[in-house]
């Protein structure tokens, strides 16, 4: 199983609890903060991400409806 994690920037904060629990039960994911680092190639390394999913967690808040 490998997820690919999709939300709001505003709503990082939530996304890594959620992350903890992921790997506590050492489920393989992909979000950005976690897989992109400053220099990368952004749609490039979220393409990479998208394409070795098997899975899709889409966080809908407030914040990503405004976003």
């Amino acid at each position: 199983m490998f997820i690919f994690i999709s939300h709001a920037r505003k709503d990082n904060e939530l996304v890594k609890k959620v992350t903890e629990i992921l790997s506590e039960y050492k489920i393989n994911f992909w979000v950005d903060f976690d897989q992109i680092e400053e220099g990368d190639a952004i749609i490039g390394k979220i393409n990479q991400g998208f394409k070795n999913a098997t899975h899709f967690f889409l966080l809908w808040s407030k914040n990503a409806e405004l976003s």
